[in-house]
């Protein structure tokens, strides 16, 4: 990789921000090498959402040999910073199963801390580039979650994830297609009839 004089800058100025964005967008150009470049640059001025797609690198083998261990280290550095995307991956990773003992409750611990980050922040642009997260924060207060049922809340996180999938691909994410449609057959859930109408109303008179 061959450093422009803006990226000379941004290292001289600890602008780990400007490091870790041009490399997400070398990362959904595919050029994961490169993209990898820079988020080890960004990581090293201690940007913790460098470090979470560095692990996300490592965990599907993008740009790098598949690595789980690794991934997981790197996720771990990320939550140490209070990266969403980290507590988020990690949570899945314990949820399922992956490169660890599978524990339910810690992967909805984690996945509890990545929405209070954003709860926090109190902006929806900002939670709607996590669209997977909600996706799964809708699960886990659909009946049979670990986060005590609620199909309002649920139908509501659906509801982020479906249009921060969309804007996605409106960008030309088209690999997040499938991920839209399985959000929206969980929309069409007939357990959701109930709150359905409310709950889209409040969500336009909220956010759009």
């Amino acid at each position: 990789m061959k450093l422009t004089r803006a990226d000379k800058a941004a290292i001289q100025n600890g602008d780990s921000n400007y490091l870790v964005n041009k490399g997400i967008r070398y990362y959904y150009d595919q050029d994961y090498e490169v993209a990898l470049d820079y988020f080890h640059l960004a990581a090293a001025l201690g940007n913790g959402r460098a470090a979470g797609y560095i692990g996300h690198c490592y965990m599907h083998g993008e740009g790098v040999p598949a690595e789980v261990d690794l991934a997981l280290s790197y996720f771990r550095i990320g939550i140490d910073s209070r990266d969403v995307e980290s507590f988020y991956r990690l949570g899945k990773n314990y949820c399922d199963g992956i490169g660890v003992e599978k524990d339910h409750e810690l992967g909805v611990y984690y996945y509890e801390n990545a929405l209070a980050e954003l709860l926090e922040n109190g902006q929806l642009q900002e939670q709607l580039a996590y669209p997977a997260l909600f996706y799964q924060l809708a699960l886990e207060k659909a009946p049979g979650g670990g986060m005590g049922e609620n199909l309002s809340t649920s139908y509501k996180y659906l509801l982020i994830a479906h249009t921060g999938y969309t804007l996605a691909i409106e960008n030309g994410a088209f690999y997040y297609e499938n991920a839209l449609q399985e959000v929206q057959e969980k929309m069409n859930d007939d357990m959701y009839d109930g709150v359905k109408e409310i709950v889209e109303k409040e969500f336009r008179d909220e956010y759009l």
